[in-house]
């Protein structure tokens, strides 16, 4: 649908993240139809609204001069050749740096109280912003404030995805009802595959080699690497707990995409990771077992009427035994894993699937073959799957400000409330183990 309003004016995704996130109301319903109708498709891209390199743009950045966002922009000597730097340092279409550029200038003099009428004499005396008039040096320095500059803004694309799939689920947001019906059309046009796509590709993906060169460029790279795949994964666990249901296809699917980084442990980035990457590694091999988790949809076998529906209220289709055999084939690798240090999350992941097969054998035997469940929940003990769902049940509550920490937790405790249903624990100190996950 497209609105008779004029959008408000264009900001960045970090002011337009906080306030769906803060739920203000800061335009009309029908302006912010008309936002989703220009920049929806922007956002829903998530990181593949950052284009890479190409030749079109760079032969525009070279020329000197070139029409952009409304504007004729003018280009001296040394800003094209910082911008076709931070175009080739970070892999990044020119246009874009040349934006990520601006941008950060802009942030710059937002926190200055002098404004004059161009950004730079050989940058912007064609633009219609009003900011001061500076002597930049293209160096180093900014070099790294742009990269940071720009690095936050994808990181915003994500939290702003993430604040969407949750707005649309609260029917007091000032903008629900758009946001219901955007998010609907976002299900429709396969956007939990295109997240998911994008997870796949930043797990396996290597910092710039251009970065190499510079330890400390590098270690900032993998840094922001592992963020974005913790964002990314965030929003697809968002998107399979409540927005967007699933099928077991689907569980099948991330499976599939997740294992060759044995979901999240295996990281090309490992040797620059300093003590921070290493907490954001934990979150990440956590969400990676999370969205595996939430994409099963324990919680509608726990609910044995017959009548069970997905979060949207429309009735849970039975799950088809080909999807069903695919997860537990996807799966059957990681049955060899010894219990070693980096696997306790998979243990997690093995027992929501054993819990998984062996409801559904109870259910239907006809169509699931019992027995299916035994050697998942096994090596699921093995690796100690209870000790770490209660170490992660203790770290979310760390962060009383997440707004995601409450679903994460109920997709854990799901877990163990199916497994206690399910499975006859006799011995004392694998209940205890079980008890503790509630505990916390």
């Amino acid at each position: 649908m497209t609105s008779e309003a004029a959008a408000p004016p264009r900001r960045s995704r970090e002011e337009i993240y906080q306030d769906i996130e803060l739920a203000r109301p800061f335009c009309s319903g029908q302006q912010f139809q008309a936002l989703l109708d220009r920049d929806g498709s922007d956002w829903a891209a998530c990181l593949d609204s950052f284009k890479p390199k190409n030749s079109a743009s760079r032969a525009k950045v070279e020329s000197g001069e070139f029409d952009f966002e409304g504007s004729r922009a003018r280009l001296g000597k040394s800003e094209k050749a910082f911008i076709l730097r931070l175009s080739d340092d970070l892999g990044l279409d020119e246009l874009q740096s040349y934006a990520a550029l601006r941008g950060c200038l802009r942030e710059r003099l937002r926190s200055s109280s002098v404004t004059a009428p161009a950004v730079a004499a050989g940058t912007a005396a064609a633009t219609k912003d009003p900011t001061p008039v500076l002597s930049i040096a293209y160096d180093d320095d900014l070099l790294d404030a742009v990269c940071a500059f720009h690095f936050d803004d994808r990181c915003a694309a994500l939290r702003l995805m993430d604040a969407v799939l949750r707005a649309s689920a609260n029917p007091a947001h000032p903008f629900a009802a758009e946001l219901t019906a955007y998010v609907a059309g976002l299900a429709r046009a396969g956007f939990a595959a295109t997240v998911l796509a994008q997870a796949a590709r930043a797990l396996a993906a290597r910092v710039p080699p251009r970065a190499e060169t510079s330890p400390r460029r590098a270690a900032a790279c993998a840094r922001q690497a592992l963020q974005e795949q913790k964002l990314l994964l965030t929003v697809l666990f968002v998107a399979h707990y409540d927005a967007m249901p699933s099928r077991p296809a689907d569980c099948a699917a991330i499976a599939t995409a997740l294992a060759p980084s044995r979901f999240g442990w295996v990281q090309p980035n490992s040797p620059l990771f300093d003590a921070d990457c290493r907490d954001l590694w934990r979150d990440v091999c956590f969400l990676c077992v999370l969205v595996f988790v939430a994409a099963l949809n324990l919680e509608l076998l726990l609910d044995d009427r017959g009548d069970r529906q997905n979060g949207d209220g429309t009735p849970a289709a039975p799950p088809d035994p080909k999807d069903v055999d695919a997860i537990r084939r996807s799966l059957l690798p990681f049955l060899e894993l010894s219990a070693v240090s980096g696997d306790s999350h998979i243990g997690l992941l093995l027992l929501a699937a054993g819990a998984f097969f062996q409801k559904l054998s109870d259910l239907d035997p006809a169509r699931f073959a019992p027995g299916a469940s035994a050697p998942f929940v096994s090596r699921a003990f093995d690796l100690g799957c209870l000790r770490y769902a209660a170490s992660s049940l203790e770290h979310l509550s760390l962060d009383p400000d997440d707004p995601n920490a409450l679903a994460q937790k109920s997709v854990v405790r799901g877990v163990l409330t199916l497994c206690l249903e399910l499975f006859s624990v006799a011995d004392e100190t694998l209940f205890g183990e079980f008890l503790a996950g509630f505990a916390v």
